[in-house]
C-alpha cells in the first residue's frame, strides 16, 4: 500500500531508475534516481547521474547526514525533506544547495495531463489566478511543461511521465497531493470524457443529436468554469523565449508571407488528405506566398507528396519548405505565433496561435467551431457540409478507426469531405494585403 510520501516521490521517479538492495547490484552506467534499500548512501548516491535523484520515503536523521557527507563533495541539491521523505538532486557543478520543498500562502495546484493543446487550454486560467494572488504549481507530463515552461504565471511543475501513476491510482495520488495546496484545480477530464466522449463508456454511443446537445459548449469556458475563474474571452497564450522568437522571426522575414501548414494532429482523423492538391493551387495563384509544412514525422508521406505534386505541376519547390520532423514543439509553436497565416486542423500548433494576431484557418473534425475556435482571433473555421459528413461534429475520441466514418479514400470523413476549393478560398481571403504589400 503507498504512502502519502510515496505518492509524493513520484515526480522524482522518472526515467530509468531502481531500489537497491544490494551494492553492486548496478554493474555499469547510472541512473536518472535511485531508491536504496539496505544499501550505503555512499554507494547509492554513486549511481545517480547529474540531474538524477535519490530517493527515500522513510529517511532518519541519520540518513540525512549519511546523504549530506556523501553529496557535500560531489554537488546536489535537496529538492525534498519532510517527515520522511528525503531526495537529492545530483548536480553537475559540485554545487550544494539545500532548497526543500515549503508550503506557500495561497497555494495552488493545477492538474493537467493530455496533449499539447490540452495543455495551452488550461494556461488560460492561469493569469487570472496569478492576478489573484496564487502561488501556482502545474501538475502535468512532459509535454504539458514542454509547452507551458517559459510561462510567467506558472511557479512551480510536478511532473510525471505518461502512465507513471497507473489509472486507477491516480485518486490516491491526487489525494496525496492535495496536502500541500490550499487549492486545487483538477482539470482531468475537463474536455476529454465530458466534451468529446471515450470509447468503453455509454454516452460514446449516445445518438449524434443528444451528444451534441451535451457537448456543444466551449472547451475554454468549460475549462474556466471547472477551475471556478471567470471567463472574460480566451487567455491562452504560448510563450516563446527571445531566441526562439529570433529564430522565427527570421525564417518568417526570408519568406513573407509565410503560411505555416500543419498537416496532422494527434489523431488519424485530424489529417486533411488533400493538402497537395491544395498547396499547387495557392502556390500558383499567389506568387509572393511561401509555405512551410509542419507536423511530426508521421507527416513525412504527405508531405513528400505535396512536394511531388508541387513540382510535377511546374510549381516553385523553393517556396515550399519542408520543416517535418526537423523542429522540436517550442520551435513549431513559436514560429505559429509568428507566421502570417496558419492553416490546419485541431492541434496544438493551432492552439498555440489562438489569440495571436496573425489569421489562422482551421479545418475541423470532432469538434464544432463553438467547441474550439468560437473566440479564437482572426480565425476561420472550415467544417465539411452536413448532407457530406453527417457525423461531423462527433464529439467523440477516437483511438482507432472503429467508430470514425471512413470516405473512399480511406481518410476520416469528416476530413475529406472538406473541399480544396473551400481550403484554397479561405487561405487566398485570410492573407494579409498589408503582408503583400510589404513582400512586394
Amino acid at each position: 500500500m503507498a504512502t502519502i510520501l510515496d505518492w509524493l516521490a513520484v515526480p522524482w521517479r522518472r526515467g530509468l531508475g531502481t531500489v537497491l538492495t544490494a551494492p553492486g547490484l548496478i554493474a555499469e552506467g547510472a541512473l536518472d534516481w535511485v531508491t536504496p534499500a539496505g544499501v550505503a548512501l555512499d554507494v547509492a548516491w554513486a549511481t545517480v547521474r547529474p540531474g538524477g535523484c535519490l530517493v527515500m520515503t522513510a529517511a532518519t536523521p541519520a540518513d540525512r547526514d549519511a546523504l549530506h557527507a556523501a553529496a557535500l563533495t560531489s554537488g546536489a541539491e535537496v529538492v525534498e525533506d519532510e517527515g520522511g521523505l528525503l531526495v537529492a538532486r545530483r548536480r553537475s557543478d559540485g554545487a550544494w544547495v539545500y532548497r526543500p520543498w515549503w508550503r506557500r500562502v495561497r497555494n495552488c495546484l493545477v492538474i493537467r495531463y493530455g496533449g499539447l493543446g490540452d495543455a495551452l487550454m488550461a494556461s488560460s486560467i492561469l493569469p487570472a489566478l496569478k492576478a489573484d494572488g496564487w502561488h501556482v504549481t502545474v501538475n502535468t507530463g512532459p509535454e504539458g511543461e514542454a509547452v507551458l515552461r517559459h510561462d510567467p504565471h506558472v511557479d512551480a511543475w510536478i511532473v510525471q511521465d505518461r502512465d507513471q501513476v497507473a489509472m486507477g491510482d491516480l485518486p490516491a495520488y491526487w489525494a496525496a497531493l492535495a496536502t500541500r495546496f490550499d487549492r486545487v484545480i483538477n482539470l482531468t477530464e475537463s474536455v476529454e470524457a465530458s466534451l468529446l466522449k471515450v470509447p468503453g463508456r455509454l454516452d460514446f454511443f449516445w445518438p449524434d443529436a443528444a451528444r451534441r446537445l451535451a457537448c456543444g459548449v466551449n472547451y475554454l469556458e468549460q475549462t474556466h468554469a471547472i477551475a471556478d475563474v471567470s471567463y472574460e474571452g480566451p487567455r491562452q497564450r504560448f510563450h516563446p523565449t527571445a531566441d526562439e522568437v529570433a529564430q522565427a522571426d527570421a525564417l518568417v522575414a526570408r519568406h513573407r508571407p509565410l503560411v505555416l501548414w500543419v498537416l496532422g494532429g494527434s489523431a488519424e482523423h485530424k489529417v486533411w488528405p488533400w493538402t497537395p492538391a491544395a498547396l499547387v493551387r495557392l502556390l500558383a495563384a499567389r506568387p509572393d506566398v511561401t509555405v512551410a509544412l509542419a507536423g511530426g514525422p508521421d507527416c513525412a508521406e504527405l508531405a513528400r507528396s505535396a512536394l511531388a505534386q508541387v513540382a510535377a505541376f511546374g510549381g516553385d519547390r523553393d517556396r515550399l519548405l519542408d520543416l517535418v520532423g526537423r523542429q522540436d514543439v517550442r520551435a513549431a509553436m513559436a514560429l505559429a505565433t509568428r507566421a502570417t497565416l496558419v492553416v490546419g486542423p485541431e492541434t496544438g500548433l493551432l492552439n498555440a496561435a489562438a489569440c495571436e494576431a496573425n489569421a489562422k484557418v482551421v479545418l475541423l473534425s470532432h469538434s464544432s467551431a463553438v467547441n474550439l475556435t468560437r473566440d479564437w482571433t482572426r480565425t476561420t473555421a472550415l467544417a465539411p457540409a452536413p448532407e457530406a459528413a453527417p457525423c461531423q461534429p462527433c464529439h467523440r475520441l477516437h483511438p482507432d478507426t472503429s467508430h470514425c466514418p471512413r470516405h473512399a479514400s480511406g481518410f476520416a470523413l469528416c476530413a475529406a469531405t472538406i473541399p480544396v476549393d473551400a481550403v484554397v478560398d479561405a487561405v487566398l481571403a485570410a492573407l494579409d494585403p498589408m503582408e503583400v504589400a510589404h513582400a512586394a
